[in-house]
């Protein structure tokens, strides 16, 4: 009875206050809904060769202007009725938050169909509240059954091979998806972005559902198909 009494008090605790976070993940974690919300105090980082697991359900809240940068993998993977959720823990508007950088070592592996096959992967997950929800460089990522809404920018594609960005709905973002013009100070460099699957997704109410510079890169294999546009201020540019 006693050991009951202390679990009930940690789970209503989690409820509460949730758990802190922030610095280096350093070895294999799972985020689990029992621990959840998750706030991220401070940028964090998953190091190299290590996995973030998040179970279905878990609630993600992140101080203002901070961001998860991984260099490992994350595997975010929801279900319908237990959506996992990324969102400011401040102020409940665009750029509140810096979002999730996903780096050169840290991308999914697909198939010919472009399927999932390995390392990172987001699915019925939803993302508000950042500048860049999700900023991929030079790697891809597999993203399905995804909510993107009121972000500053919802997905970045930058120098990548392999995105996928399958049944998703970016609703009042400035953009649903954005590439950047050109960079010559952060050391990510602007280049070719190659083999992109754009597919099966609903852009409503953005001031622009896809915005893709062409100016100082090449798009190679383009695939942007059976989308739905409605709303938005510019569907295409």
């Amino acid at each position: 009875m006693h050991n009951r009494l202390l679990i009930s008090a940690a789970f209503f605790f989690s409820l509460l206050f949730g758990t802190n976070v922030s610095g280096l993940i350093s070895s294999n974690t799972t985020w689990s809904q029992a621990n959840s919300p998750y706030v991220v105090t401070g940028n964090l980082l998953i190091n190299t060769g290590v996995t973030l697991n998040i179970e279905p359900g878990v609630l993600i809240k992140v101080d203002a202007g901070k961001y998860i940068k991984v260099e490992g993998n994350i595997i975010a993977i929801g279900s319908l009725n237990e959506i996992i959720t990324f969102e400011s823990n401040d102020l409940q508007e665009k750029s509140a938050w810096d979002g999730i950088r996903i780096r050169p070592n840290s991308g999914s592996a697909i198939d010919s169909n472009q399927e999932y096959l390995s390392g990172s992967q987001f699915k019925h997950v939803s993302f508000k509240h950042a500048d860049r929800a999700l900023y991929i460089y030079e790697t891809g990522l597999h993203i399905s059954f995804c909510q993107f809404s009121t972000n500053n920018k919802g997905i970045e594609i930058r120098s990548t091979t392999d995105v996928v960005v399958d049944n998703c709905t970016f609703v009042n973002n400035d953009y649903g998806t954005w590439s950047e013009y050109e960079d010559y100070s952060s050391g990510d460099y602007v280049n070719a972005i190659e083999n992109t699957y754009i597919q099966s997704s609903l852009f409503f109410s953005n001031i622009t559902g896809l915005y893709l510079i062409t100016n100082q890169r090449s798009f190679i294999n383009l695939n942007i198909r059976d989308n739905i546009f409605e709303q938005n201020n510019i569907g295409i540019s």
